[in-house]
């Protein structure tokens, strides 16, 4: 019966992602496919038994404690995904699945599931298909323009997925990294414990972060009107710091391979691309102040992030050229 039941969360699962596609225009994936296929986060028991004629298999669950009551194993995610912070915890029999979601179409979806099987829901073909590294997991990245749009993996006698469209488009492969980082670290336990991971470890110092990420990083020692840094890492890819000035705040990223790593992906009014001491930095932000520099060198990635309020020009290259 049990056996049974899964075959038709499949076929629903199927079903629905076939409607998905039907609804939406395709620009991740090859000129034959649409965008990454989910279950949809608004699908409903009605839809799907109007649709398909079957009752929808999912449960919407208030907390993940729910969710694990249900399918009898632990997972965790992190409280937000790629800068989206608005969660639906669902569960069926075999599977939890979390989907945030932002403005527009913007939604990134985290699923767990027994067995061993592509739980991902997302059958577009893609230009690029890779197997990656992860803190030690074989994860396949697919995808377009160096750009994940799906990402699963196994572990033990569970699978793992990540789907993401942000902006239309997916996840660059170091946003992608920390969002399977946080969903691989599973609780122990079942309902009862509290804490959700976070990829990003707090570190007393840049050389805890130094040690932590695995190679050396260069910081200003201050930016005029904020406080700070708040320093952190995450292992074998990434260092951030962090200065706050009320509700503002600067960040600077520095992480390992050539991808956009500043983690905003706004569109915004003004975009250029300028030499800042001898680097060719792609700056973008609105009313002549900068709100995203990015960059790389000697095999990193770099940037400055001040989404909140931008940055005056001359304030920013003090700030570029003191980081290495």
């Amino acid at each position: 019966m049990k056996k049974d039941f899964k075959k038709i969360i499949a076929f629903v699962l199927c079903a629905v992602m076939a409607l998905s596609l039907a609804a939406c225009g395709g620009t991740q994936a090859s000129s034959s496919a649409a965008q990454p296929a989910s279950s949809g986060a608004s699908a409903s028991s009605s839809d799907s038994s109007s649709d398909i004629g079957m009752p929808d298999p999912f449960t919407e669950c208030a907390t993940m404690d729910d969710a694990m009551k249900i399918t009898g194993f632990t997972f965790s995610v992190p409280e937000s995904a790629a800068g989206l912070s608005s969660r639906i915890i669902r569960a069926a029999d075999g599977l939890i699945e979390v989907i945030y979601s932002g403005s527009g179409d913007d939604e990134v979806r985290v699923r767990k599931g027994t067995g061993a099987d592509d739980i991902s829901g997302d059958y577009n073909t893609y230009d690029e298909v890779a197997q990656s590294d992860v803190g030690g997991l074989s994860v396949t990245y697919k995808g377009a323009d160096g750009l994940v749009s799906t990402a699963i993996w196994t572990k033990g006698a569970y699978s793992y997925s990540v789907t993401a469209s942000v902006g239309g488009k997916g996840l660059d492969r170091d946003a992608m990294a920390a969002i399977i980082a946080a969903a691989d670290a599973d609780a122990e336990t079942m309902p009862g414990d509290s804490g959700i991971p976070n990829p990003f470890v707090d570190c007393a110092t840049l050389a805890d972060a130094e040690k932590t990420a695995g190679f050396k990083m260069t910081l200003p020692e201050t930016v005029d009107g904020y406080t700070g840094p708040v320093i952190q890492a995450i292992e074998s890819n990434l260092i951030q710091a962090i200065w706050t000035s009320g509700d503002n705040e600067v960040c600077i990223r520095k992480g390992t391979g050539a991808d956009d790593i500043s983690g905003d992906y706004n569109e915004y009014a003004e975009t250029s691309t300028e030499d800042v001491s001898g680097v060719s930095v792609q700056l973008r932000g609105a009313d002549g102040l900068v709100n995203v520099a990015s960059w790389t060198a000697g095999g990193f990635s770099y940037c400055v992030r001040a989404a909140d309020k931008g940055l005056a020009t001359d304030v920013l290259n003090a700030l570029i050229s003191q980081v290495k």
